[in-house]
């Protein structure tokens, strides 16, 4: 038996304009444990709401043993939460069904603070909730493209594959048998491998003083905007993953010059794929948004405004609510 089944209680939650909305609240076993903060995981891609390997389930009753309570919910159109039949935006529905979890929350468990929590695809829609809603007072984004992919330069992401591939020359290929034998047997072009390594040298220097374009910019902006309003953000990347690899060719070397750039923590776990596949590597990354956590949901801050549309942190704007059709 788990003992962390001592220390949680689950049921579901149907939410939304129709209840269509499902999901698993997760809560302390003792309701006078639990603090006015709840945490809630958005669907990475189309996984429904047990996350990657289900390693929302495994944080969600980390966190109860904490006093944490915790919202896991699919988005309309993934897991059981059936399809809008309105016509909104996919990325506007996402950030809208966001808000109506926090109000679900507020209203079923008095929750007045918010930690969102999103992986991959699910990491945007966090980030745009939290600059349109003040009760959002801290982001766990892993392996997050912040920006919008359609307006991604090509150059960019090709710089972006050359350094991820380089990465792994030097980090895995080098010391595996299997590659050599590839080598040295022809089936690998070593001119190949040289133009890659050379190719990411010569990116690297060059982004580093080149300038963000309107997309970048606008990741860049709201960053600095969530930080100064007191929004804690943890930037949670895998060694290996794509977007770890363009974040630190876009981003890195500019987050010190953030006004409050210390309510900003980047942090990158070695070995690292994009879903975290291995047990060894959930458990890392448990323990480490564990660790960031803390015992955030018991501190008393001034209480957030009640609208959730108060004080945007940037240029995004609310998605307007509109009830679904039967």
């Amino acid at each position: 038996m788990d003992a962390r089944a001592l220390n949680h209680r689950e049921r579901p939650l149907a939410f939304g304009a129709d209840g269509a909305l499902l999901g698993v609240l997760t809560r302390p076993l003792s309701a006078e444990s639990a603090g006015d903060a709840a945490v809630i995981f958005f669907n990475a891609g189309l996984v429904h709401r047990v996350g990657p390997g289900r390693l929302y389930v495994e944080l969600a009753r980390d966190l109860a043993g904490l006093g944490w309570t915790s919202l896991r919910f699919d988005h309309a159109g993934i897991g059981d939460s059936p399809a809008r039949s309105d016509p909104l935006p996919a990325e506007k529905a996402a950030v809208l069904e966001a808000l109506e979890a926090m109000d679900a929350l507020a209203r079923e468990c008095g929750c007045t603070r918010f930690v969102l929590v999103g992986m991959c695809a699910g990491a945007p829609t966090a980030f745009r909730a939290a600059a349109v809603d003040r009760r959002v007072q801290a982001l766990v984004l892993m392996n997050a493209p912040l920006g919008e992919r359609a307006n991604v330069d090509e150059q960019a992401l090709a710089e972006m594959t050359a350094r991820k591939i380089a990465h792994s020359y030097w980090t895995d290929k080098l010391f595996r048998p299997k590659s050599w034998l590839r080598l040295l047997s022809g089936k690998t072009s070593p001119l190949r491998i040289l133009s890659t390594l050379l190719r990411a040298r010569q990116s690297s220097s060059a982004r580093a003083a080149a300038p963000l374009d309107d997309n970048d910019g606008a990741v860049l902006r709201d960053l600095a905007a969530l930080s100064t309003r007191g929004t804690r953000v943890l930037l949670l990347f895998g060694e290996r993953t794509g977007v770890r690899h363009y974040f630190g060719m876009k981003f890195e070397s500019r987050l010190a010059g953030l006004p409050a750039a210390h309510e900003l923590t980047l942090d990158i776990v070695a070995g690292g794929d994009h879903s975290f596949t291995t047990l060894a590597l959930q458990d890392t990354v448990r323990a480490r948004v564990l660790s960031w956590l803390g015992a955030a949901p018991h501190r008393d801050p001034a209480a957030p405004p009640a609208s959730t549309g108060a004080a945007p942190a940037g240029g995004y704007t609310v998605p307007r609510r509109r009830p679904r059709s039967n």
